[in-house]
């Protein structure tokens, strides 16, 4: 890989984890919101994976779990029966904290 490649990869995933940081959880639960973090950072690493150019096999798993992310994502997600206790034991800065892991 080049080096003017890579650094525009580079730039591509800084771009990608800024936006990261600006999602908020739309219903409030953590399964959502790590949900939604899921697909966006799916979506994103296939038009890097394109702009790579990866190998076919490559880009149908990227392609294939994908569309999967987004027909969860369109309301037909479950919630997790224990989702509500699992966010009351979470820290007050708990986004932060899942964005640092």
């Amino acid at each position: 890989m080049s080096e003017s490649t890579r650094k525009s990869l580079a730039d591509q995933y800084a771009v990608i984890i800024r936006n990261s940081q600006d999602i908020k959880a739309a219903s409030g639960t953590y399964e959502t919101f790590r949900f939604k973090r899921r697909a966006l950072f799916c979506g994103a690493y296939m038009d890097i994976v394109e702009g790579a150019g990866a190998p076919d096999f490559v880009m149908k798993q990227v392609a294939r779990y994908w569309t999967s992310a987004k027909k969860n994502w369109n309301g037909k997600m479950r919630k997790a029966p224990n989702s509500k206790k699992r966010l009351s034991s979470l820290p007050k800065n708990w986004q932060r904290k899942i964005w640092e892991a």
